[in-house]
């Protein structure tokens, strides 16, 4: 068994799986004045807190792109991974939980699950750290 976990931008990795070669991240786009941003890539900590402090309006959220996560299992799948988890943020808190589910069909050559977590940030980042011990102890 290969087993890639799929996560979004809200987790809060553990030190000691950040960068892990087996964790694949969706952005969350924030919404800043009508702009989207992804941190890290367009936007860093500073200006993120510059820009919100100059906003005259709320900052929003958006969900990951569904497109990304098609994208995603279709390479996870070339790349040789046979399992893959999805663990997103709870799906009281955001839609793209429901959303994800639509394309556990789509790829029937991997064995996909998109429980929902009903957690965000912290927890889900320890979640991913407990899969992933458990997948290289050979607990499935």
């Amino acid at each position: 068994m290969s087993l890639a976990v799929i996560t979004d931008s809200s987790v809060n990795l553990p030190a000691e799986i950040q960068g892990h070669a087996d964790v694949y991240i969706l952005d969350i786009p924030v919404i800043i004045e009508e702009q989207p941003f992804v941190e890290g890539k367009n936007l860093d900590v500073n200006q993120f807190y510059e820009k919100m402090a100059n906003s005259e309006e709320l900052l929003k959220t958006s969900q990951p792109n569904l497109a990304d996560l098609d994208n995603f299992l279709m390479e996870l799948g070339e790349k040789g991974y046979t399992h893959v988890i999805g663990l997103f943020l709870s799906s009281g808190i955001s839609g793209f939980w429901a959303n994800s589910q639509f394309l556990i069909e789509d790829h029937a050559k991997l064995k996909v699950a998109f429980p929902d977590t009903k957690i965000t940030a912290a927890p889900m980042g320890a979640m991913v750290r407990n899969v992933l011990h458990w997948s290289e102890q050979g607990m499935s």
